[in-house]
């Protein structure tokens, strides 16, 4: 600042000087609001990306539960059946006759309603 002021009147200095301190007052927050907005346009563009994702990431959290709690089923059934192979035999027979039962109700009411649910 002081080369530039060399063989300048005080006038001039002074002119010099409320210019820098305007330009100062007026950009640094010209520049904080841009800054700020960019953030908040960069904030809401991953709050989208984070809605958008959320649903396939609870599917698939969802799917990770259900294919867990099955895999824990048939390790439970496969140590039933290694410890008491009678009991899972005679429980793997009575599932398939409440299965064959099942089929036959349902063919039963599509026939008399013949495939109509009214």
């Amino acid at each position: 600042m002081r080369a530039m002021t060399i063989g300048r009147s005080p006038r001039a200095q002074l002119w010099i000087g409320a210019a820098s301190l305007v330009a100062i007052a007026v950009l640094i927050p010209v520049y904080r609001l841009q800054a700020q907005a960019l953030s908040w346009t960069h904030a809401a563009a991953a709050a989208v990306i984070f809605a958008a994702t959320l649903p396939i990431s609870g599917a698939l959290a969802y799917r990770y539960w259900v294919g867990a709690g099955r895999l824990r089923s048939r390790l439970r059934f496969g140590t039933l059946a290694l410890v008491r192979a009678q009991a899972a035999r005679r429980l793997t027979a009575e599932r398939q006759a409440i299965i064959t039962e099942l089929e036959q109700a349902k063919n039963e009411y599509l026939a008399a309603t013949k495939g109509s649910s009214f």
